[in-house]
């Protein structure tokens, strides 16, 4: 069994090429519960970028679990 630490720690590709920096839109594209949350495939609206996100409880906000990614 792995450990949050153990999880959280994987490799993650660098991105280049990122677009200007703005403030993201996020809208949620799916999402499906799991036993850590409600997890949240979210995307920026205006520059397409994407994250995974999770939501503990519906009375948390979500948190992000990836870097964007475009």
């Amino acid at each position: 069994m792995r450990t949050r630490e153990q999880h959280s720690a994987r490799p993650v590709p660098a991105v280049t090429d990122l677009p200007a920096a703005h403030e993201h839109g996020w809208r949620v594209e799916s999402s499906h519960a799991t036993s850590a949350g409600r997890v949240l495939y979210v995307m920026c609206g205006d520059c397409g970028m994407r994250r995974v996100d999770v939501q503990e409880s519906a009375h948390v906000p979500p948190s992000a679990l990836s870097r964007e990614l475009p």
